[in-house]
């Protein structure tokens, strides 16, 4: 029985959404670390026994894409942030992919509970950790995800609003307070302080 028929379309969108989820800003943008992780997704499914059709269908991309991506492994496979993203990809996916006979039955039970319960999204949030489930372990701006911290965009601690807060690795953090960075601007194009920002810290998400 081939992968696609085990994982079979909800598995396929379950997966996709706890990538897109996990990457955050990085699902949309081709900023450094944000091709580090696409290319470290795409090499550890490759690892785990998955065609390229596949990995495609999970990470919205087309054959040629995943192809490219995985041609560009040996260019980082020694290096910290790629060693260090596939160890987040294993605590995230790996038991998915190694269990994935049972993980349609998971995804129905996941729906059915959040259907029983009428789950609707609250317009508050209560801390940093709550916005990390919801937008992934990565900077917004520029992808970075060892160390991220919460910003009050209009500079008022007291407004939890969901708007009015994004999450920042410290470097963009830093040179936001200090207007070197406009989080309006910034948003809708690449970033370019990838390499700065990837120095900054040696630590790894909990």
């Amino acid at each position: 029985m081939s992968n696609r028929v085990i994982l079979g379309r909800l598995g396929v969108e379950y997966l996709s959404s706890k990538i897109k989820k996990n990457l955050g800003v990085c699902w949309e943008k081709r900023t450094t670390n944000c091709v580090i992780a696409k290319i470290a997704y795409s090499y550890f499914m490759k690892r785990s026994g998955l065609s390229l059709s596949l990995i495609g269908k999970i990470m919205k991309k087309d054959h040629s894409t995943i192809k490219h991506y995985l041609n560009r492994v040996e260019n980082f496979i020694n290096s910290p942030a790629f060693i260090n993203e596939l160890e987040v990809i294993e605590s995230l996916i790996g038991e998915d992919l190694k269990n994935p006979i049972n993980l349609q039955e998971r995804v129905k039970q996941a729906e059915r509970v959040l259907n029983n319960a009428g789950i609707k999204k609250k317009t508050l949030i209560g801390n940093k950790n709550q916005l990390i489930i919801e937008r992934g372990y990565r900077c917004e701006l520029c992808g970075f995800y060892r160390v991220v911290q919460m910003h009050h965009i209009d500079g008022n601690r007291q407004n939890r609003h969901r708007n009015n807060l994004i999450l920042l690795c410290p470097n963009c953090h830093a040179m936001v307070h200090k207007g070197f960075l406009s989080i309006e601007n910034l948003r809708e194009r690449d970033y370019p302080y990838n390499d700065f920002c990837e120095k900054s810290s040696s630590k790894k998400p909990n």
